[in-house]
């Protein structure tokens, strides 16, 4: 549990830094005050070289990795909720298309790079008319978007188990924000199957999967 080091440009604050699969870059949201809005920045995890990856219109938040780490998953803001955008790392690539919903926030995508999972709102402790649910974009199937979780709760923070076989979330069904475990089904039509397993008691804001499957944080 010791800090061995730390990395990223001296006097900037960095927002929900991730570490790309192969652990060699780090994807993160950097607060440009010329703009007032966050540009994505790529940091090299070795050398702590940084480099403005994505800057445009409007706001981005929410990095994911894709499974090969050459393309990044993240929310855009414009005059509008955030929307899903995929783009490579490279200085060249562009967004690439994905069916726009009204709030869309990436927070994992499948080791077997078929899902990406999205979440329509931000925090359960926000009280708020729109409830949250978890949404897939099937990368296998033309991007079909798929409503995965639909409950009267609220629902976030997807993220797959290295093995693809379970699907960790967060939900308020207890009546505070706890962390649940469910088998996860992917064939034709992806659905979640078998019993909500209760794993924390104190409350849960985020959550990852420890790479080996066996311990989340």
């Amino acid at each position: 549990g010791a800090v061995v080091s730390t990395i990223g440009p001296a006097n900037v604050n960095l927002k929900q830094a991730r570490l790309s699969p192969d652990g060699k870059k780090i994807a993160t949201p950097i607060f440009d005050v010329t703009r007032g809005a966050n540009d994505m920045w790529i940091i090299d995890a070795q050398t702590g070289a940084a480099r403005r990856a994505m800057v445009g219109r409007g706001t981005v938040d929410s990095p994911v990795w894709a499974p090969d780490s050459r393309k990044l998953a993240f929310s855009r803001a414009y005059d509008t909720p955030p929307k899903l955008v995929i783009r490579g790392i490279g200085e060249m690539d562009a967004d690439e298309p994905i069916q726009e919903g009204y709030f869309q926030v990436p927070t994992d995508w499948s080791h077997d790079g078929r899902f990406l999972a999205f979440g329509n709102t931000t925090f359960s402790q926000i009280d708020n008319q729109l409830k949250g649910d978890v949404w897939l974009v099937d990368m296998a199937r033309d991007r079909k978007v798929i409503h995965l979780i639909s409950t009267p709760f609220h629902e976030a923070n997807p993220a797959f188990s290295p093995d693809g076989r379970w699907l960790a979330f967060t939900s308020n069904e207890s009546g505070r924000t706890e962390l649940y475990v469910q088998a996860f089904k992917a064939g034709e039509s992806p659905l979640l199957v078998g019993e909500r397993h209760l794993v924390s008691r104190r409350g849960v804001i985020c959550l990852r999967w420890a790479r080996d499957g066996k311990e989340l944080f």
